[in-house]
């Protein structure tokens, strides 16, 4: 029972500290202490009824073993350390396996008389040696040192491990297992200086490793994407203005009497600062980022005139009628996910729409079919971009503060027409109600919430009930920790616990970045995919850092590090590296690598992981660098051969495929940035040349298709020719001071990279690529 507890919580941590680090899954003794835990089942519970009592118990035995040999042999061709399948199951089939291979080792039959050949007798006697000694052998027999090529390299490996292995075995196994007094004696006198001389040794040998590069560190590591944020901008009136706190860019109050005091309504920053980290989405733990665009004496209706509290007259558009212009504005430069509509008090005002009509309020069949026409353009025009729109119901009001000043009234310059105008004045003021706070009446109030619910459903937005949330305060909507005195704002902690409340809605409103289609089969003749409909491109507000994404292969990890040690040692940028180590572009089917076949992984279809990115970093300028596995060759799904990039059909497919990506990224409006990819000389460090992929025909030919797909998407993408700056460095693309295994940069020339390569990133993200035709 013990060994079957401890086998089952390594297999648990194995697959829960694998997420984080493979290295950690593959090297941890808690982790990987489940094998061992098998194999001691097998020899205290097993091993006493294995042995046939019966020739059709060890038939069953023996075909038993073969079944394991097959699995063996399966996991050889097709495990590798990074394999996230392996964690644990690979591991749980692995002990199956091995087991099952004892189980049919111990049966007469094909499998014991394949283990009694007297070279695999002979292999099993030193296998102890060959598998502790063939690693270090390996690593320090290499192409470099030795100048062989990869066959005749290996066959040198295997010799010098198996005689190492014979020595070993000779001159220290066997007469340890002897177990003669002469071993002993010596044993007891050379055990301590030998224990002492080796761990001296190995510090010396190892004190001046070189530290493991990022790209190393980056290949142990599950990459993840943070969660992606939700981005709001709120838009009205006073009640808008409440959510200033959560704001990125919080305002500076301006005091008359004096500027050193604080007002009772003024803002902490501080405490502003505090409020925005605090906001998350419970249970994905997303954070809200919010941008208000508030006009605190403005609503959403725009026309007519409207009495104030004071009793004053006031022409709606003298005030507000470049509101909606700048909501607009703050739409375009902040690209929210959604758009929070939040208002009241001006909308519930009484209005006389023309000197024709009387003064009227909410209520009134005239005034609310004006004030349903303007919420409805607002939805309309608030989700030009694409964002969701969200109108959110009002509270009542207790407001006591005192009325706005009125603005000027604004005259045209022509003399007739101001002459109209005063006389549209005079006759408007006829009858104007008395003073008092409209919105003050809870009948105004609900009316304008069923007008905003009616408008919500004739456009598709969601109604919010923010006043329902505010209903349940401790001490109701007028709760004094969360609502200002002056019965209209709400405090710091009323917007932060309000939005904490809100903040699951505002997700789920949040409209799905584009996603590319799954991936196709391959059609020579398959139609490209069609240009989405062209939107400005974005660009880094002034004063703001840009944000820069990086994409692609391990090469684009490689150039992601580099970015990002650059942009931290000038602030220039904010760079977020997500290379997949492994995965192409052109997605699916099986590719031949270094002679060896394989299939990629679930983990490399971008189509799924992209989107998150862009939405999680919303960047100005996504960087697409991807070759090596685009050019090997390939077995795309639906074929029936392997090709590679030079002939139609693998040509169409990855130009279709880097469309769609480009597509992808560039759907939140960022500016794409295709490199071409360098000539490489894949597995130089392992021996490897004149491999396939290395041929530099095939990186010419993709470089031709990534411009294709450049010029078809005209104003999203651009091309930068990585490829002939590398060349036309000192030593070229294929120095070994640059590159040692012949396609991944060292950490040390990453930033010399980014060098060339940043200052025109960042000059995109500012300015954007030009539009088409301009």
């Amino acid at each position: 029972m013990v060994l079957v507890v401890a086998a089952v919580v390594s297999w648990s941590l194995n697959w829960y500290l694998s997420r984080g680090s493979v290295a950690r899954g593959y090297f941890g003794t808690d982790t990987r202490l489940a094998e061992l835990a098998a194999g001691a089942l097998l020899a205290t519970v097993g091993l006493r009824r294995i042995r046939a009592g019966s020739a059709v118990k060890g038939v069953v035995l023996a075909a038993v073993g073969g079944v394991g040999l097959v699995m063996s042999l399966a996991l050889w061709g097709t495990a590798t350390v990074g394999a996230q399948w392996m964690y644990p199951f690979g591991f749980i089939v692995t002990a199956s396996a091995s087991t099952m291979l004892i189980l049919g080792a111990l049966q007469p039959g094909p499998l014991r008389w394949l283990l009694e050949l007297a070279p695999v007798v002979a292999l099993g006697r030193i296998s102890y040696g060959v598998y502790l000694l063939h690693w270090p052998i390996f690593l320090w027999l290499t192409p470099a040192r030795t100048g062989w090529g990869q066959w005749s390299l290996f066959g040198l490996r295997v010799a010098v491990t198996v005689c190492a292995a014979v020595v070993m075995f000779r001159l220290l196994e066997t007469p340890i297992r002897s177990g003669s007094r002469v071993v002993a004696r010596v044993s007891a006198a050379f055990v301590a200086p030998v224990v002492v001389v080796l761990l001296v040794g190995t510090a010396i040998v190892t004190s001046d490793l070189p530290e493991p590069s990022e790209l190393a560190a980056a290949e142990s590591t599950t990459t993840t994407v943070p969660p992606a944020p939700v981005r709001v901008l709120v838009i009205g009136d006073a009640l808008a203005e409440s959510w200033r706190p959560l704001s990125e860019d919080p305002p500076v109050e301006d005091s008359a009497e004096d500027p050193g005091a604080k007002d009772p309504g003024e803002r902490d920053p501080e405490a502003e600062s505090d409020a925005q980290t605090r906001i998350t989405v419970p249970g994905t733990g997303a954070p809200l980022e919010v941008t208000v665009a508030a006009s605190p004496d403005c609503g959403v209706a725009l026309g007519g005139f409207v009495r104030l509290s004071n009793g004053e007259l006031e022409r709606d558009t003298d005030r507000c009628g470049k509101v909606q212009e700048a909501w607009s504005t703050a739409l375009l430069e902040s690209r929210p996910d959604v758009v929070l509509v939040w208002a009241a008090p001006r909308d519930v005002a009484d209005r006389r729409l023309d000197t024709n009509t009387p003064w009227v309020k909410p209520g009134a069949p005239e005034l609310d079919d004006f004030l349903s026409v303007e919420l409805r353009k607002l939805v309309d025009s608030m989700s030009s971009t694409g964002a969701a729109v969200v109108l959110g119901s009002a509270p009542h009001f207790a407001n006591n503060g005192p009325a706005p000043e009125p603005v000027p009234q604004v005259l045209p310059p022509d003399p007739v027409r101001r002459a109209m105008s005063r006389q549209a004045w005079i006759d408007a003021s006829v009858g104007i109600p008395g003073p008092g706070y409209a919105e003050n009446e809870a009948a105004r109030i609900d009316r304008w919430n069923e007008l905003i619910a009616h408008a919500a459903s004739d456009t598709g937005a969601e109604v919010l009930d923010l006043a329902g949330i505010m209903q349940e305060w401790p001490d109701g909507e007028f709760d004094p920790e969360f609502r200002d005195p002056d019965g209209v704002h709400l405090t710091p902690d009323g917007v932060g616990a309000l939005a904490a409340e809100a903040a699951s809605t505002l997700e789920e409103a949040k409209p799905p970045v584009d996603r590319a289609d799954p991936t196709a089969a391959v059609a020579a003749n398959a139609p490209l995919p069609a240009a989405p409909a062209f939107s400005a491109r974005r660009t880094a507000p002034a004063g703001s850092d840009p944000t820069i994404l990086v994409v692609g292969d391990s090469v684009a990890y490689n150039i992601g590090y580099g970015l990002t040690r650059w942009a931290r040692s000038n602030g220039e940028a904010e760079v977020h590296s997500a290379g997949q180590m492994g995965c192409p572009i052109a997605r699916g089917g099986q590719f031949r690598f270094t002679l060896n076949i394989d299939a990629f992984e679930d983990r490399c279809d971008w189509s799924q992981m992209f989107p998150k990115w862009v939405d999680s970093t919303d960047p100005e300028v996504a960087v697409l660098a991807s070759g090596i596995w685009e050019v090997v060759d390939r077995r795309l799904l639906g074929d029936d051969r392997f090709r590679h990039v030079g002939q139609p059909i693998v040509d169409r497919y990855v130009l279709a495929e880097f469309l769609s990506a480009i597509d992808t990224l560039s759907a939140r409006g960022a500016n794409v940035v295709v490199l071409t990819y360098p000539h490489f000389e894949a597995a130089r460090d392992q021996g490897y040349t004149d491999l396939p992929e290395s041929d530099p025909a095939r990186v010419d030919r993709l470089n031709e298709i990534l411009a294709e797909a450049v010029a078809l998407r005209p104003g999203v993408a651009t091309l930068a020719d990585f490829q002939g700056w590398l060349a036309s460095q000192p030593g070229g693309e294929l120095d070994p001071a640059k590159r040692s295994d012949g396609l991944h940069f060292y950490d040390e020339y990453a930033p010399r990279i980014a060098e060339w390569l940043g200052p025109q990133l960042v000059d995109i993200a500012r300015n954007g690529i030009p539009p088409p035709g301009g």
